[in-house]
């Protein structure tokens, strides 16, 4: 149902701390456009969501005066884009997209199913140099962002965007998700190069990251692994929903048994890890002792068994690895974690002499 403008200038007019606004389509936008705009940039907003069907209102010069204002607005922490009908992004003007990169205060930037294709290289250019070593954005999410258009795609089409995402000198989060389906005909399409890829996990100020439904394959999955052995700052990693088979998952096993940092892994549907996936996971959790949440697609007494490292690591494993960990320390964990059997007998059977200890205290 669209909205009256009008109803945005009175809530802007009555109440000059307002926080936050919605804006979808406006039947009154010809008649109330001009009024609105010099309404919004007296406000002190903090959040604007903006809708797809908003924007579609507009003509294109007031699109782009509407884009270039959200400069101006010197409170605007949070800017949302949200898909509300089928919408083509190249109707929204570079110039306008150029002007995030001047919102001083911006922290929170999202495109929430904008289902931008290969062929829109203008848009995901422009929204690239906009993002370029932003100073203040802190959290960044693409979702459903790119649709697959496999008669189009020519390989590495989303470099800008993850180069763009490596200069965030403050970047903590980082969603970037497609919209799923496989290639067709088995078609190879590398949406990002290896290059790219590793920028992105040298950002030493990420510390969430999910990257899912970009067809990542087995390549691209050694290239990850090869830079989360060395990643000390990404303590949430999923990479969910990619093109991939025994060889990357086995590679990133290895690459976790090191990693100290990472706590949540999530690999869901990328294969079903089958015997030798398993066992791969289950030598990466003997010896990762810091991880407390890993996904994958395996059987349910699989899971079951994985979800009993995670709980061990949980309940604070990690202090095995601490030469000057005392017994009354780890008995103090085991008094903690008394409701969860599986775990008090499974850290027994790490530290056997604690039988001793325990049975002497």
């Amino acid at each position: 149902m669209a909205m009256k403008l009008r109803g945005a200038i009175q809530k802007l007019t009555e109440d000059p701390e307002l926080k936050d606004i919605s804006l979808i389509a406006a039947s009154d936008v010809d008649l109330e456009i001009d009024s609105f705009l010099v309404c919004l940039r007296k406000s002190r907003i903090q959040k604007v969501i903006v809708w797809t069907d908003f924007l579609s209102c507009l003509e294109e010069d007031k699109m782009l005066e509407f884009l270039q204002l959200l400069q101006h607005l010197s409170h605007l922490q949070e800017l949302i884009f949200k898909s509300s009908s089928r919408f083509h992004v190249e109707i929204i003007p570079g110039e306008g997209l150029l002007s995030i990169r001047e919102i001083s205060c911006l922290k929170r930037l999202v495109f929430e199913d904008m289902q931008v294709t290969a062929l829109q290289t203008g848009f995901i250019q422009s929204l690239s140099d906009a993002l370029e070593n932003h100073t203040s954005v802190q959290e960044v999410v693409l979702s459903n962002f790119f649709s697959n258009d496999w008669a189009n795609t020519e390989d590495n089409t989303l470099d800008p965007l993850f180069l763009a995402m490596s200069t965030i000198p403050n970047l903590e989060r980082l969603t970037f998700t497609g919209c799923g389906g496989c290639a067709l005909n088995c078609q190879q399409v590398s949406l990002v190069s290896t290059r790219a890829l590793a920028a992105v996990f040298q950002n030493a100020s990420i510390k969430e990251l999910q990257l899912s439904f970009l067809e990542l394959d087995d390549p691209q999955f050694e290239t990850i692994a090869m830079e989360v052995a060395k990643n000390t700052s990404i303590n949430s990693l999923a990479l969910d929903y990619h093109n991939l088979a025994e060889y990357g998952f086995c590679k990133l096993m290895a690459a976790m048994e090191t990693n100290r940092h990472v706590k949540n892994l999530s690999l869901r549907s990328l294969w079903n890890i089958g015997r030798r996936g398993f066992e791969e996971a289950m030598k990466m959790l003997r010896h990762n002792y810091w991880i407390e949440s890993l996904s994958v697609t395996a059987s349910p007494s699989q899971q079951a068994e994985i979800d009993l490292y995670s709980r061990m690591n949980t309940a604070g494993r990690s202090l095995l690895r601490e030469p000057g960990t005392s017994m009354s320390q780890w008995l103090d964990v085991l008094a903690a974690n008394s409701d969860d059997i599986d775990v008090v007998r499974s850290l027994l059977k790490e530290i056997p002499d604690l039988c001793k200890v325990a049975t002497q205290s």
